[in-house]
């Protein structure tokens, strides 16, 4: 129900279109209150290293250019390649927009995100690494 919004970005030639759950729009509905504690707490964090105006750092529902892509050499496997690649859109000056988004809690399927510390590394990694690029 989101892809409408993301082709309405095409006419504005942007890199890369981040759907956001923490812009005027977005939201988090009925996903438990620690998963939302370390979304936005990991999203604050990698914000501010990041330093790129993106508020959902760690949403991997976005929309690249193609010609954006090919120029992307993918090391990460996991969830941890969305941090992967917006360090390599920084790296490249990206044009970024983030349109809202609403993350609803799954009903029949379970996430394989796991609460970690080596997955937490797996995202740090890369804002750490942003602030130097």
């Amino acid at each position: 129900k989101f892809i409408p919004d993301f082709y309405a970005q095409i006419p504005h030639d942007y890199d890369c279109v981040k759907a956001s759950r923490y812009i005027e729009g977005g939201r988090m509905d009925g996903v438990e209150v620690h998963r939302q504690l370390i979304s936005k707490t990991g999203n604050l964090i990698a914000s501010a290293l990041f330093d790129m105006g993106i508020h959902d750092c760690t949403n991997g529902f976005r929309m690249l250019k193609v010609s954006t892509v090919r120029t992307l050499a993918y090391h990460e496997r996991g969830f941890a390649s969305i941090l992967e690649e917006l360090l390599f859109l920084k790296k490249q000056r990206a044009s970024i927009i983030e349109i809202p988004t609403v993350l609803t809690s799954r009903k029949k399927t379970q996430t394989h995100f796991m609460y970690n510390p080596a997955t937490f590394w797996n995202y740090l990694k890369y804002a750490l690494a942003a602030v130097l690029a």
